[in-house]
């Protein structure tokens, strides 16, 4: 697995261990929401997390995943 997976993982794991658990949880996500999660976000797992919740919103969580652009 890939350097970056493993950070969108090891996010995912923070958000769903500080009971964000859904899309609209995540999307709905401020700030101050961010500074409380456990274990705390690096400002590459922030930025991953911000990447997430666009992919979210855009309906493109695969492409995203994958890391496939769009065309």
């Amino acid at each position: 697995m890939n350097k970056r997976l493993n950070i969108i993982f090891k996010v995912l794991s923070k958000l769903f261990s500080s009971g964000y658990t859904d899309e609209k949880q995540i999307i709905k996500m401020q700030m101050s929401d961010i500074s409380n999660i456990k274990g705390s976000l690096s400002s590459r797992e922030i930025e991953i997390l911000i990447e997430l919740q666009e992919a979210i919103k855009n309906k493109t969580i695969i492409k995203y995943l994958s890391d496939t652009k769009e065309e």
